[in-house]
């Protein structure tokens, strides 16, 4: 009863994790179009689980469902699969740019799906270079371009101008 609970929540916990990875940005999907693909058919397959156990409103139903803790399990470690090749990939990405080795994995993950989106990288300049604020920018008449950044604003206020 209790390995199946805790199998369960190990499921659940790592689902919402790797959900809001793969289906909350369209980078990252882009970019580990293998581990989308595998992390959409455990997604198919543990939402078809979650709709039978629902159906099932006491436990001791709901844990009697054929193989219900063997397919745990075997979800629990197509997702530890996924998790390794995530994990080598933002590795891959440090490695390409060291100042991604002061930021956590979430803060990474938020940068890459976010590449397109400026204010929603800018959060994350201060972990990554310690003077630096903020950064002053410009809407972008250049094709392609959104925003163009012209100043470097320090933590006092100090402001550095960027030449293009």
């Amino acid at each position: 009863l209790r390995a199946a609970f805790d199998a369960w929540i190990d499921v659940q916990r790592r689902w919402v994790y790797l959900e809001g990875i793969f289906f909350g940005s369209a980078d990252i999907k882009a970019q580990l179009p293998a581990e989308y693909n595998r992390f959409k058919s455990v997604d198919g397959e543990f939402i078809t689980l979650m709709r039978r156990i629902s159906n099932r409103p006491y436990a001791m139903e709901a844990l009697n469902i054929d193989n219900l803790q063997r397919t745990l399990e075997r979800l629990a470690n197509l997702m530890t699969v996924i998790q390794k090749a995530l994990g080598a990939y933002l590795e891959k990405q440090r490695s390409d740019l060291s100042r991604f080795y002061f930021l956590g994995d979430d803060d990474l993950l938020e940068i890459i799906g976010n590449a397109s989106e400026p204010g929603k990288v800018l959060p994350h300049l201060g972990k990554m270079f310690a003077a630096i604020s903020t950064l002053n920018s410009q809407p972008c008449d250049e094709e392609g371009v959104l925003t163009k950044f012209d100043a470097m604003i320090s933590k006092d206020g100090e402001k550095v101008t960027l030449d293009s």
